[in-house]
């Protein structure tokens, strides 16, 4: 694994770098929801009742939604050997037939009358394999202007814009991972952010790695997503006017953590890491920019191809019309056209107004991270 530095744009390759990659199975769920900012979250679906569809009528009262992980009994046909059999998957539809999809692949489809029971199941666990090559795909997709790898650790910068894009992660394989605590490796991170001008910020997702003792970690940020195939999104002509770089009106438009953005923000804006970046601008007639967004489309180690959701934002006048999820949506879009088959978006866990508007959308917890660094001396 190298450590060579190499600066952002959208020809630089990191992932394809990395040895093999651990499968420890973990209990995180998975998901996506508003208002992308600079940082990310996750959260854990609970169990819902059991629930009879013999019935339209008991359908419309609680059964679950498509897209939900469910568990399924039904009967079979004369001559098994057993009258009920179950199947655990996901919901892909209720109608005409009851259809789930089980984690192998393999799609079963049932008269409703032949459905015993439907029951909602909590997420299914993540694999810590999943989150690095979620992690990767969003690195990509956010790579700063300059990155390098550095014992295991992924090391980011672009002139102090934004923590995710100035920041060292623990992506790379778990059993080459440079120790903190021993070594030289905290040594080399700070080396290497001192030489920028900037001190050394830990971006640490659930599972991967810990913040030394004494560190002081920030409030968690959730990563939530969705396969693109559970989504609905808009057909017919885009009213969103997409392009491959930030237009001025764009780029009045977005406001980070509330202020007017600095110099530096227009190249790490642009950066991507082989994929494909855009920019969305809602607009009407003669109202100007109503509201943006950025997307990214990148391939995770995994095979995955992911379209990242990220600046999100509406205009103060016309927010709370549903504009967010407009763009939002149109965005996805035009990431799917792209070759995307999933999507995610990072949002502060404690911002329950954009958590809400991406489950709106359809997207679901999938893991956290937080950000450490270290006690002043």
């Amino acid at each position: 694994m190298s450590d060579a530095p190499s600066q952002g744009g959208r020809h630089h390759r990191r992932t394809k770098d990395l040895p093999n990659r651990e499968d420890t199975p973990g209990t995180a769920p998975e998901a996506a929801t508003p208002r992308a900012v600079d940082d990310e979250t996750a959260g854990t679906a609970s169990d819902s009742a059991t629930v009879a569809i013999p019935t339209a009528a008991t359908r419309a009262a609680a059964t679950p939604r498509p897209g939900s992980r469910v568990v399924m009994r039904y009967k079979l046909p004369p001559g098994y050997p057993q009258p009920l059999t179950d199947i655990i998957g996901e919901l892909v539809g209720l109608s005409p037939a009851v259809v789930v999809r089980a984690q192998d692949g393999r799609v079963v489809q049932v008269a409703p009358d032949q459905v015993v029971a439907l029951k909602s199941l909590g997420a299914r666990p993540v694999a810590t394999r999943e989150i690095r090559a979620l992690e990767l795909a969003a690195a990509d997709g956010w790579p700063g202007t300059e990155q390098a790898w550095i014992n295991g650790w992924l090391v980011r910068a672009a002139d102090g814009f934004t923590r995710r894009a100035n920041a060292a992660a623990p992506l790379g394989n778990a059993q080459r991972l440079g120790d903190l605590h021993s070594g030289d490796t905290l040594d080399r991170l700070r080396a290497w952010f001192a030489e920028r001008g900037q001190p050394l910020t830990l971006m640490l997702p659930d599972r991967l790695g810990a913040a030394p003792a004494g560190w002081t970690c920030s409030p968690e940020v959730q990563v939530m997503a969705a396969d693109i195939g559970n989504l609905t999104l808009p057909d017919g002509e885009s009213m969103v006017t997409v392009t491959d770089s930030p237009e001025p009106q764009w780029l009045a438009t977005y406001h980070y953590r509330g202020a007017p953005l600095p110099d530096s923000a227009a190249p790490a804006l642009a950066a991507v890491s082989e994929g494909e970046v855009a920019f969305g601008a809602l607009g009407g007639p003669g109202a100007g920019v109503l509201a943006i967004a950025r997307a990214a489309v990148t391939e995770a180690p995994d095979g995955r191809r992911w379209v990242g959701l990220s600046a999100v934002e509406v205009a103060p006048p016309h927010r709370r019309r549903g504009l967010g999820m407009l763009i939002c949506a149109e965005m996805i879009r035009w990431g799917r056209d792209r070759g995307a088959t999933h999507t995610y978006v990072q949002v502060e866990a404690d911002n329950a107004g954009a958590i809400a508007l991406y489950r709106t959308l359809g997207l679901v917890d999938h893991h956290r991270y937080r950000y450490a660094t270290a006690p002043a001396t």
